[in-house]
């Protein structure tokens, strides 16, 4: 071999074994008898772009709102069997769950202007509890039980197995910077990961009857059924504390509608208010937009990070009948807002 043709193989060397780095493959995998702790974070802000009110005699009061929604939950999950990428026994310790929503409105009437501000904390019964969930091959869905059994079954309905973003994850290896679509009907598990938590306002003075228990049941019904766009792309390995995660970034654009008159009507019955209000009909449009960052421990084979930020508007169709003084009136009353959404969870 001359120097040349050496010298030109040793350039071209990194090169060349650059281009069989081996493909990453990331699957969730834990070791049956793993046990993670995880917290989630959310916190939105809301504020009411338009309000328009059609059946009164008059003009329509002129309305500012704004609200901060925050809310909080950890989990312990031990996954006790697992088959085919997903537990096929898990048992969930719901260790804390809470909420808070500040609200802040201001309404001018007739010539009367009014203020009005209410802090509300949630709660649920969930919190302390263990569940676990089962796979039924059958079924093709996760049976959902107390242990031990004791607590009101109906909190089991909205729950969920799945918070470990696993809809985030390609269905083959991937090298760096490929990309894959996300179903959209799978990203529920990643906005609201353990499902609807039966949070319920601490206290009822001031709580808005229309938004539900401090409007989270609300926000949990519109997680189903989500349309859009989705994508998400292999950005690499990141070295996190010693350690080295794939890092799995996110891009979204999607929007979900939902018919709550029902639940509303639940939620009016069950607040103990008595108002001079008949619901006849609840719809509520949810659309948002932003990006996000998994971090994903590839040896272990489970999440290690999460977060997310995103624009958001809530758009609200109400129609009711009104008892004014014996006199009753039907109205309409649509409801605009805008603003963002910052999520963050962990595990470990």
């Amino acid at each position: 071999m001359n120097i040349s043709t050496a010298l030109g193989l040793s350039l071209a060397l990194p090169f060349l074994l650059a281009g069989n780095v081996p493909a990453t493959r990331l699957v969730f995998a834990p070791a049956a008898g793993t046990s993670l702790t995880k917290s989630f974070e959310s916190k939105s802000t809301l504020t009411l772009d338009d309000m328009q009110m059609s059946g009164l005699p008059g003009a329509a009061p002129e309305i500012e709102m704004d609200m901060k929604i925050d809310q909080t939950w950890s989990v312990i999950d031990d996954y006790t069997k697992l088959a085919d990428g997903r537990p096929s026994m898990l048992v969930r310790t719901f260790d804390a769950i809470g909420s808070k929503v500040d609200m802040s409105m201001s309404m001018e009437f007739m010539g009367q202007a009014q203020e009005n501000s209410t802090n509300v904390e949630g709660k649920s019964e969930l919190e302390g509890k263990k569940v676990v969930f089962t796979w039924d091959k059958e079924k093709s869905e996760y049976t959902k039980a107390f242990d031990p059994t004791g607590p009101e079954e109906k909190l089991l309905d909205g729950l969920t197995e799945d918070a470990d973003f696993r809809a985030l994850l390609p269905n083959k290896e991937v090298d760096e910077n490929d990309e894959w679509s996300v179903d959209p009907k799978e990203l529920s598990a990643v906005f609201n990961p353990c499902g609807n938590l039966s949070i319920v306002p601490e206290e009822k003075e001031g709580e808005d009857p229309l938004m539900g228990s401090n409007g989270l049941d609300s926000m949990s019904e519109l997680m189903t059924g989500i349309e859009g766009e989705a994508k998400a792309r292999f950005a690499g390995m990141r070295e996190v504390e010693g350690q080295s995660y794939a890092v799995i970034a996110l891009e979204f654009k999607v929007k979900s509608q939902a018919d709550l008159t029902e639940k509303v009507k639940e939620q009016m019955e069950s607040s103990g208010q008595e108002l001079p209000v008949t619901l006849e009909k609840v719809d509520m449009e949810w659309s948002s937009a932003g990006k996000g960052e998994l971090l994903w421990n590839v040896k272990d084979g489970h999440f290690v990070s999460f977060e997310m930020d995103a624009e958001t508007t809530l758009k609200s169709v109400e129609e009711m009948s009104i008892d004014a003084g014996g006199r009753q009136m039907s109205l309409t009353q649509t409801r605009n807002m805008s603003g963002s959404t910052a999520f963050v969870a962990k595990a470990k």
